[in-house]
C-alpha cells in the first residue's frame, strides 16, 4: 500500500461521507409536492410556504428546496456565510460574517425580523436551520453592542469553551436567539435542522433562535467566570448578565413560555450518521472500521496526540488494515501568539508530531461544511512520509505552539481543499492503520 493510495483512501471516505449525509437526500424525504399539494414532515402545508434559511448549509439548503417545490414558495429570505450562496430563483440571499459578528451580522439580524414582521397566521414558515447561526445574525440586546459581542466572541473563541457554553452567553446577548426569534412568528414554523452539535440539542443548534432556552443569566455568567474572561470581556457585558441574575433584565423564552407555538422540528443529519457513513465506506475499501465510543472533544492539540498514541498500539495489535473513525468538535485555546489554521488541522498537527513518520498510520481531520477555522481548508492530512527530518519537525512544533498549522500544511501540500459542502454536521477524523510488519514504502 503506498502514500498515495491510503490518501486516495482517506479522501474517498470522506467524500462518501458528504454525498450520504447530503442534506437534498433527506430534505427529499420530509418534503413532497404532489397533486393535492405539498407535505412537510407528511403534514398539509394549508397556508402561503414562507422558506426562511439560516446558516452555513443554508443557501444550498434553500436551493435543495426549491427544487422540489419550486414557484410554491411565496417568498423566501437566506442568510449565509460569505462565499457559501448558490444561485436562488425563489428565495433572496444575504452574506453575513462568521465565526465573529460584524455590521453585516446586525444588518442580516434586522433583515430577517423585517421579514418575519410580515408574516400572517395564514401563512406556514419552513426554517431551514444550520450551524453558524449564531454569528450570522447577531444583533445585541439594548444594553450591548455590536463591539461589546465582537470582543466576547473573541474571546470566547480563545477560550477553549464548548459549543453549549459559548451558546448560552450568546442567548443573552443577542436578540434572535433563545428562542426569540420564534416568539416573533404569528403562524405554524416546519423546522428542518443540521445538527452541527454533538447533543443534537435544538436550542445549542445556532443558539436555538426557534427553541426556547433552559438555560440563564446565572449560567451564561458562570461560563464566562470559568474561563477567566471576566476581565477580558466588556465590562458591559459582565454587567449587563448581572443585572439579568438580580431580575432587571428579562430572561430568554423559556419552554413555559412558548408552549402556544406550533412548531415542528426535526433534525435532517447529524454527526452520527457521518460516522455511520465513514464505516460503511471504509469497510468497502478494505479497512475493518473502528468506531470510537466517546466523541472528539476537548483540546485539538490533546486529541491529536491522544489519537496517534492509539494508534501506534493499535497498529502492533492488528493483523488487518483498521480504519479508526471519530467524531465531533475539539476546541483550541489561543495564547498570546497565533498565527492561521483551524481546529482540525491543529490535530492532524499534533497526530503527525506524535506519529513521527509512522511507516503505518496515516490521518485526515476535516469539517464536514468544508471549512477549518477562518481558512478556505477542510482540514488537513498526514501520511508516513512526513514529520521526520529534525528541521520539519521543530517547523511542525513552532507551527503547533503558535497556532499556525495552515501555513505548515500548505508547504508540504498536505491541507485538504473541498470548498463549502453545503453541509455542516462538526468534523470528522479518519486513521488509516497498517500492522506493524506491514512497511509502507
Amino acid at each position: 500500500m503506498s502514500f498515495s493510495d491510503t490518501i486516495s483512501d482517506l479522501k474517498t471516505i470522506f467524500e462518501a461521507v458528504l454525498f450520504e449525509i447530503d442534506p437534498k437526500k433527506r430534505l427529499a424525504e420530509v418534503i413532497r409536492k404532489d397533486k393535492d399539494g405539498i407535505y412537510i414532515q407528511e403534514r398539509r402545508v394549508t397556508g402561503s410556504l414562507v422558506v426562511l434559511a439560516l446558516g452555513k448549509a443554508a443557501s444550498q439548503m434553500a436551493f435543495d428546496v426549491e427544487c422540489i417545490v419550486g414557484s410554491r414558495i411565496t417568498k423566501g429570505l437566506v442568510v449565509t456565510k460569505l462565499n457559501h450562496t448558490v444561485p436562488l430563483t425563489h428565495c433572496s440571499c444575504i452574506e453575513s460574517s462568521h465565526p465573529v459578528p460584524t455590521e453585516l451580522s446586525e444588518k442580516a439580524a434586522y433583515a430577517v425580523k423585517s421579514f418575519v414582521s410580515g408574516l400572517t397566521s395564514k401563512d406556514q414558515l419552513l426554517v431551514l436551520l444550520s450551524g453558524g447561526t449564531s454569528s450570522l445574525i447577531a444583533s445585541p440586546l439594548p444594553g450591548i453592542s455590536l463591539d461589546d459581542m465582537r470582543v466576547t466572541t473573541s474571546r470566547l473563541l480563545e477560550s477553549g469553551a464548548s459549543i453549549e457554553e459559548f451558546n448560552s452567553v450568546r442567548k443573552h446577548l443577542t436578540d434572535l436567539s433563545g428562542g426569540r426569534l420564534l416568539s416573533l412568528v404569528p403562524c405554524p414554523v416546519e423546522l428542518l435542522v443540521i445538527s452541527d452539535v454533538l447533543s443534537d440539542r435544538l436550542e445549542c443548534i445556532g443558539s436555538g433562535p426557534f427553541t426556547p432556552d433552559t438555560t440563564t443569566f446565572q449560567e451564561a455568567y458562570e461560563v464566562i467566570k470559568k474561563y477567566n474572561l471576566i476581565s477580558k470581556v466588556p465590562l458591559a457585558v459582565t454587567s449587563f448578565l448581572e443585572k439579568g441574575m438580580e431580575g432587571q433584565i428579562e430572561e430568554s423564552p423559556k419552554p413555559q413560555t412558548l408552549l402556544e407555538k406550533e412548531y415542528y422540528p426535526l433534525i435532517l443529519s447529524s454527526n452520527k450518521e457521518a460516522i455511520k457513513a465513514a464505516a460503511h465506506a471504509a469497510k468497502e475499501k478494505g479497512y475493518l472500521p473502528y468506531i470510537l465510543k466517546m466523541p472528539l472533544v476537548g483540546e485539538a492539540k490533546e486529541a491529536g496526540k491522544a489519537l496517534a498514541i492509539m494508534a501506534k498500539k493499535i497498529s502492533k495489535m492488528c493483523s488487518q488494515p483498521i480504519m479508526i473513525i471519530t467524531g465531533g468538535e475539539t476546541t483550541v485555546t489561543l495564547g498570546a501568539f497565533y498565527g492561521k489554521g483551524g481546529r482540525c488541522q491543529e490535530l492532524a498537527l499534533a497526530a503527525a508530531l506524535e506519529l513521527n513518520g509512522d511507516p503505518n498510520i496515516a490521518i485526515l481531520a476535516a469539517g464536514t461544511d468544508g471549512t477549518d477555522g477562518p481558512t478556505d481548508a477542510a482540514g488537513a492530512f498526514i501520511d508516513f512520509s512526513h514529520i521526520l527530518s529534525t528541521e520539519m519537525r521543530d517547523s511542525a512544533q513552532k507551527a503547533l505552539d503558535e497556532h499556525n498549522a495552515y501555513p505548515f500544511f500548505k508547504k508540504i501540500q498536505c491541507l485538504y481543499i473541498t470548498g463549502p459542502t453545503g453541509n455542516n454536521v462538526n468534523d470528522l477524523v479518519l486513521i488509516a492503520i497498517y500492522p506493524f510488519s506491514n512497511k509502507n514504502k
